[in-house]
């Protein structure tokens, strides 16, 4: 009798095994992806020097209502960053998928920031042919001056480079390619004042 159970659940068994061995295999590649990605960016910044002493380091000033979108798959790495916090917005990409939003008090461990922070004041942009750009934020005008006053262009031209091979990688997984296709939308759909703190 006991046989002949075993026997009966083992296909079940096997997919439950394999989904459940997808699963885990998922989350690693993103870790793979997002630990890649941020060493990629290094220590590389906008500017050759800290431009946070231009503007008292008016994108650090973190408070409860504003925040970074996070990468999709990225919050595996962040979720155990103590300073950071993790919560679900009301936009959803393609998969149906939340995006999340991170905040913190301001200070953190610059080895653990989201992605979105290591590439500020740019963003990935794709248009509809399907082509990577990489912009200028315009949700960044309202504080930092070098989304104001510089063009991509005028950027150290090191973290730029950069900043396009990370949105390359990123475009080559379909979470991230919805994702960024999401927030294209949202640059084309919306104006500085319709987004209320959110990176």
């Amino acid at each position: 009798m006991v046989m002949s159970i075993k026997t009966q659940y083992r296909p079940f068994y096997d997919t439950i095994c394999l989904v459940i061995f997808l699963w885990i295999g998922a989350l690693m590649n993103k870790k793979t992806l997002y630990q890649t990605v941020y060493n990629m960016l290094g220590v590389l910044t906008p500017l050759p020097f800290d431009c946070g002493t231009l503007c008292q380091s008016a994108c650090c000033q973190g408070d409860t209502d504003s925040g970074m979108y996070l990468f999709p798959g990225e919050e595996i790495l962040l979720r155990t960053a103590g300073f950071i916090c993790i919560s679900p917005t009301d936009l959803e990409f393609e998969s149906g998928r939340r995006i999340l939003l991170a905040t913190c008090p301001g200070q953190c461990e610059r080895s653990l920031r989201p992605l979105s922070c290591r590439i500020f004041p740019l963003t990935p942009y794709l248009t509809p042919e399907g082509r990577l750009d990489i912009r200028m934020d315009p949700r960044a005008n309202s504080l930092c001056p070098l989304a104001r006053n510089l063009t991509v262009e005028e950027l150290n031209p090191d973290f730029f480079q950069a900043v396009e091979g990370v949105c390359r990688l990123i475009l080559d997984d379909e979470d991230g390619r919805d994702f960024i296709s999401c927030l294209s939308q949202i640059l084309d759909e919306s104006d500085n004042s319709d987004f209320l703190g959110l990176l």
